[in-house]
């Protein structure tokens, strides 16, 4: 186990919380990226489709990252089964995401070695590419299980790795890094020697060619700084700062691929454009005879519902094995609360910014800013769903409840680890010990029962929210035929 010194925290925290912000701003605009190829339709290809494919696994990539938030507070040491579960899905994304990145690179080699065939094998093609993705990402998974060992550990993304499964975990990713790189090349140099290459195939594969210099640059300078970490004689806790420092190159190229993506390709610009130029469409004026439908509305709801019943599932699954290792060892309440407190908050977050995202919705599909007839009838209407208001006030009472518990926790945690280092403190210690890890175990059963129900109800919460706008469209074409008004949504 680590031994920092106040000095060493210090610094250990000042990169974390440079490496926290960049991944929050690196997965939210990951996350924009797969939303702006999933709602353009002119992003098809499979060359697009493993784009966005890479953006959600760079997105759970960066999401693991924040897993360590509680490093910041206090020693954060968590058992090792907690964190392998916690990181699952960020490990996937991290190695899936190099894999994902070799095979943009493939794709675009076949398209451009057998031109006259792509379109015929683009199909089969991607169905291999996802098979390779899926086969690195399991093998992830191989390392983490093939190698485990029960410890204590601060759970940062290399931390799922035990034994010999970190070393070979940094040789693939090396050994994928190496291998899109030469890929990368050879397409370069392919196309610069082919005149029958396409225009639009060029400047695709230049903005492609920007995106993976800067997501493979930091790839490669983190892994190399880290084997630079492994061969110099230093301490284990100045080796584990250096991991947080590196890990800022990496988690800055990976942030930086929707912008460049913006910057350099006139087609994502413009599917970017389209997928959040709402207001100025919802302001066309239409005729009488037309209604604006919402089918855009009610997929959206859809891909909401999709996220948050996996997001959910995968949450109880956390839970479930703090509840166990909670059973098992008492000892372990002050350490794997850790767990509840990112699987909740994740949880939360992604809850509230569905609700905001849906009462934002509802508030702008309601709204008739300006009904023109003939005889310049103007008026307003602003009208909210009762059942989403009560909702939006009652999951935020919830989320404030657990907050204040989880800082409850914090703040209990916090004065144990301080009475841990002295020994005249034993039956306070243990008292404080089984206290929390009663209210460890009653927020965690609350929450449990929270997500069942939430997945339980979610389905019926679509589908009244879909019959909500069959009933207002037909209330809206009534409106407009008879009046003859000219609605602007």
């Amino acid at each position: 186990m680590l031994h920092l010194t106040p000095t060493e925290w210090i610094v250990a925290r000042v990169f974390y919380s440079l490496l926290a912000i960049i991944s929050i701003i690196g997965a939210i605009s990951n996350f924009t990226l797969l939303y702006v190829t999933i709602r353009s339709k002119s992003l098809r290809s499979t060359c697009h489709l493993l784009i966005g494919l890479c953006a959600l696994l760079d997105g759970l990539h960066q999401i693991g990252q924040l897993v360590q938030f509680p490093v910041l507070f206090s020693a954060g040491f968590i058992d090792s089964l907690v964190c392998s579960v916690i990181q699952l899905l960020p490990e996937i994304g991290a190695m899936g995401g190099c894999a994902c990145a070799l095979c943009i690179g493939i794709e675009r080699l076949t398209a451009v070695l057998f031109m006259n065939h792509y379109r015929r094998l683009s199909g089969s093609l991607l169905t291999i590419h996802l098979l390779l993705v899926s086969g690195f990402g399991g093998y992830a998974v191989y390392l983490m299980t093939a190698y485990y060992q029960r410890m204590q550990l601060i759970c940062a993304i290399p931390a799922p790795f035990h034994g010999a499964a970190a070393a070979l975990w940094g040789r693939t990713l090396g050994a994928l890094i190496l291998s899109t790189i030469a890929v990368y090349c050879t397409v370069a140099a392919i196309i610069s020697k082919r005149a029958e290459v396409s225009s639009a195939t060029r400047k695709s594969f230049r903005s492609i060619f920007f995106v993976m210099t800067s997501d493979v640059s930091g790839w490669a300078i983190t892994i190399g700084l880290l084997h630079v970490s492994a061969a110099i004689d230093i301490t284990d806790e100045i080796r584990f700062i250096w991991r947080y420092g590196c890990g800022l190159f990496v988690n800055a190229g990976i942030a930086a691929k929707a912008l460049i993506y913006y910057s350099t390709s006139s087609e994502y610009r413009q599917a970017f454009r389209d997928a959040f130029r709402r207001n100025s469409r919802l302001q066309k004026p239409l005729k009488a005879s037309t209604f604006v439908s919402n089918t855009v509305e009610i997929n959206a709801f859809e891909a909401v519902e999709f996220i948050l019943m996996f997001y959910s599932s995968w949450t109880l699954l956390v839970y479930a094995s703090v509840i166990r290792a909670m059973i098992h060892e008492r000892k372990q309440a002050n350490i794997v609360f850790y767990a509840i407190y990112m699987a909740g908050s994740v949880a939360d977050v992604i809850s509230l910014i569905n609700v905001v995202l849906t009462y934002c919705s509802l508030t702008h599909f309601l709204q008739l800013r300006i009904l023109r007839t003939q005889i310049a009838l103007r008026f307003s209407i602003r009208t909210e769903d009762t059942m989403q208001s009560v909702s939006f006030l009652i999951q935020f009472l919830i989320n404030l409840a657990i907050v204040i518990c989880y800082v409850a926790i914090l703040l209990g945690v916090r004065s144990n680890t301080k009475r841990r280092e002295s020994l005249c403190h034993l039956k306070t210690h243990s008292r404080n010990d089984n206290g929390l890890h009663s209210i460890t175990l009653i927020i965690c059963t609350v929450e449990i029962l929270t997500l069942v129900l939430h997945i339980v109800i979610i389905k019926f919460y679509i589908m009244t929210v879909a019959s909500f706008f069959q009933v207002f469209r037909r209330i809206s074409i009534f409106f407009s035929t008879r009046l003859q008004i000219s609605f602007t949504l």
